[in-house]
């Protein structure tokens, strides 16, 4: 029975990340949130495919490529977040508790 190694199971797990990643972006086009969590997975999954690259090669480049596409992933949900809130804020419905509800 062969044994798996390590960057084997990350792959693995990475390939199932990407498939749950593809699946909620074609499936979920009704809500911008779970398009956005998607595209995270997406991003997760390409940065577990980097650092298996990285256990198998071990060169110095690809930890990097991977924090640039976490750093890249992070300003996509910022972007994301503000067009979340400048959307509520035009339209005055916020839908959370703020602190003049929270006083009375």
């Amino acid at each position: 029975m062969p044994t798996m190694t390590i960057a084997s199971i990350i792959i693995l797990t990475s390939v199932g990340v990407f498939i749950l990643g593809a699946v909620g972006l074609f499936r979920g086009r009704g809500s911008f949130i779970s398009t956005l969590i998607a595209i995270e997975l997406l991003f997760l999954s390409v940065s577990l495919m980097l650092v298996s690259g990285w256990l198998i090669w071990q060169t110095a480049q690809i930890p990097v490529f991977s924090l640039f596409v976490l750093g890249l992933s992070g300003a996509e949900v910022a972007v994301g977040l503000a067009l979340v809130f400048g959307c509520f804020k035009s339209r005055n419905e916020d839908g959370f508790l703020t602190l003049r509800n929270l006083r009375e």
